[in-house]
């Protein structure tokens, strides 16, 4: 937490947390607001997605090493296939960006780049 206090940039409804117009939900879709290290913890992410019928979950964002890399952890622990888009994702250093790939792609999920899951998709 020290982090957000010595970087208020990252607390809710501050101009670096706004959604860009480009990669905004539709008017249907949920939005969740997470407090936690990963998208599930003090969230209903995981209820909206059983409901949904989902078990794929395509992640990007920021802090590969933290925020995606947790969620993809905690995906797999709740028996979803996390998919972390190698090249959706960044932190603060290329050495922590592929060391988080790696442990991911070891232990929790698949880490294709942004082409090959588009590639799929189609």
């Amino acid at each position: 937490f020290a982090t957000l206090i010595d970087n208020p940039t990252l607390l809710q409804d501050t101009p670096a947390t706004e959604v860009m117009d480009e990669v905004g939900p539709q008017p249907e879709e949920p939005v969740i607001r997470g407090q936690g290290a990963n998208g599930f913890e003090g969230t209903s992410l995981d209820t909206i997605l059983r409901v949904a019928g989902v078990d794929n979950l395509v992640l990007v964002g920021i802090a590969t090493e933290v925020a995606v890399e947790s969620t993809a952890r905690a995906a797999c622990d709740l028996a979803y296939r996390p998919i972390v888009v190698s090249d959706g994702c960044i932190t603060d250093t290329d050495e922590s960006h592929a060391n988080s790939l790696a442990v991911i792609k070891k232990w929790f999920g698949e880490t294709p780049t942004a082409d090959e899951v588009l590639s799929a998709l189609k």
